[in-house]
């Protein structure tokens, strides 16, 4: 097997590789996504390719491009998932922002 991990949670999912050669953790994500795409199809399922993303933890440039369903997904630079914001460089400070901005919000209404 590829060894891509999984997180679910609800109807929130990620999939993940860790290694050096980005040109191989493409092809073997890519396997892995073409495996959910079947499986969820068996099954009725639906995986949105408009909410779909692809965020490659690096400080190499260059883009990821991976596809669900034929439909090349978006490769961002931060991303949102389970109320956490990552970043490409698992810096935190976009996260960190969120939170303070929200306090801040809620600071103001007392």
């Amino acid at each position: 097997m590829d060894n891509v991990q999984a997180t679910l949670f609800a109807d929130n999912s990620a999939t993940y590789k860790l290694g050096r050669n980005m040109r191989h953790l493409q092809k073997v994500v890519q396997r892995n996504l073409d495996k959910i795409h079947a499986w969820c199809s068996m099954w009725g399922y639906k995986i949105s390719s408009e909410k779909t993303v692809a965020l490659p933890f690096t400080n190499r440039r260059g883009e990821v491009t991976l596809t669900v369903n034929g439909t090349q997904i978006k490769c961002v630079k931060e991303t949102k998932f389970l109320g956490m914001i990552f970043d490409k460089q698992l810096t935190w400070s976009a996260h960190i922002d969120y939170v303070i901005t929200k306090c801040k919000k809620r600071i103001n209404l007392m």
